[in-house]
C-alpha cells in the first residue's frame, strides 16, 4: 500500500521503463484535493484487483464495502506513456 494521508496530499510516482500496480495493491490518497500522477517511459499498468483512489475512503460496513465520502475538490488526471 502507498498511502499518503491529509488534504492536498500528493503522490508521484515516475518509472523510466515501467510501472505495476498489482493486484491487492493500493495506492490511496483520500484527503480533499489529493491527487496521485503517474508516469512511466514503456507502460503503467494496474491490475484487476488494485486500487488507485484519489479523494475516496471505502471502508467496511459490516460485510459489505461501503463508499465513506469523496471529497468535494478531488480531481481525476490522466495517465501516459512517456
Amino acid at each position: 500500500m502507498i498511502e499518503a494521508l491529509g488534504g492536498g496530499s500528493r503522490i508521484t510516482l515516475l518509472a523510466d521503463t515501467s510501472l505495476e500496480n498489482m493486484e491487492g495493491g493500493v495506492i490511496t490518497a483520500p484527503g480533499a484535493g489529493s491527487s496521485i500522477i503517474g508516469a512511466a517511459g514503456t507502460y503503467l499498468w494496474s491490475e484487476a484487483g488494485s486500487a488507485i483512489l484519489a479523494g475516496a475512503r471505502f471502508d467496511m460496513v459490516g460485510q459489505t464495502l461501503g463508499r465513506v465520502g469523496i471529497a468535494d475538490y478531488g480531481t481525476n488526471g490522466d495517465c501516459a506513456a512517456g
